[in-house]
């Protein structure tokens, strides 16, 4: 599997995995067709390589979730490794997740405001009477 994946490691980030049938025979799986025959191209490799057509044999002997494209793994962070600990353990995290960006948010939202405010006023005149 290291082998395969040095291989095909310039297609990691853009949705590509391994999936074993047998001890001879390894499926990349990529995410769009397109990359599929981007890397069947570029990569030249000592065995054997080809396009999986429809009516394969190998294809209908693997359940569909083997060949699903991957997915990309959703962004993880500190935060929610504290959190999942922090659940797993029956303790509650102190709330400060997120002030700083729901300040930078609020004030975002502010300018945006005045922004209109003072393009209103400078069509259309002020609303002030002196």
């Amino acid at each position: 599997t290291t082998d395969l994946e040095k291989l095909y490691k310039d297609y990691r980030d853009r949705g590509f995995s391994i999936r074993w049938v047998n001890d001879t025979l390894a499926l990349a799986v990529f995410q769009t067709p397109s990359i599929a025959r981007e890397a069947l191209d570029s990569v030249h490799c000592s065995f054997s390589v080809r396009v999986m057509e429809e009516e394969d044999s190998i294809i209908n002997s693997m359940s569909m979730k083997d060949l699903d494209p991957p997915r990309q793994r959703p962004k993880t962070s500190a935060r929610t490794a504290q959190r999942l600990i922090a659940q797993e353990l029956g303790v509650k995290l102190p709330s400060t997740f997120g002030s700083k960006e729901l300040r930078s948010q609020e004030d975002a939202r502010r300018n945006r405001i005045v922004a209109r405010q003072n393009l209103r006023d400078e069509a259309w005149g002020s609303d002030d009477t002196k």
